[in-house]
């Protein structure tokens, strides 16, 4: 199957779509395979057709994104989160600045704009939301973690064997000041 865009002549390799790669990821990237980008008076048409949504499932952002996955808009010369706006839109203005626009979904990462799953939240309160999500970048989630959840869990246990820190560090080739950490809870505290 060839691509659909005309005078392309690549292989299609997202079928359903009909879509050479290069041209695919344009479609997800800015609303068009062919354009390249997309005026912000058509993301915003987009927008006004589809919100207030009339279902409970997610609605996910065809347009531009930021690099964590967030949808991305122009508005009066300024990029801002699509979440945020449509918040913003349909729940007022947040009650301080320094409120997030939470999703109940947990899948804000995914672009999802749907304005039943958003509400204004605490930096705390959506913390919290990220940790019931799974989404939280803690733990083995986390980029710099040493450990996976099964050694701090181990690591932990070995607290009260009369191990010397550096003994159980070494064990797991990991500094001593992590697993002191580990063992006064100020890291992994969940387990």
């Amino acid at each position: 199957m060839i691509c659909v865009v005309y005078d392309c002549g690549r292989e299609a390799k997202y079928k359903a779509a009909q879509l050479c790669t290069r041209h695919y990821l344009r479609m997800r990237r800015h609303g068009s395979a062919i354009g390249g980008g997309t005026s912000y008076g058509e993301a915003l048409s987009w927008l006004a057709a589809n919100i207030p949504a009339g279902t409970d499932k997610c609605i996910i952002w065809p347009y531009g994104r930021f690099a964590d996955g967030y949808g991305a808009l122009q508005v009066d010369g300024r990029k801002v989160r699509v979440h945020r706006y449509v918040c913003r839109l349909v729940h007022g203005n947040p009650p301080s600045e320094t409120m997030d626009a939470a999703h109940r979904c947990g899948r804000g990462h995914d672009g999802c704009i749907n304005d039943r799953h958003l509400y204004w939240a605490s930096r705390a309160q959506n913390l919290a939301d990220r940790i019931e999500h799974g989404t939280a970048n803690r733990g083995q989630r986390n980029g710099q973690a040493k450990l996976s959840e099964d050694e701090a869990r181990q690591v932990l246990g070995l607290k009260d064997t009369g191990l010397l820190q550096k003994e159980v560090a070494r064990r797991f080739g990991v500094s001593r000041e992590l697993v002191g950490r580990i063992w006064r809870r100020q890291i992994w505290e969940w387990l």
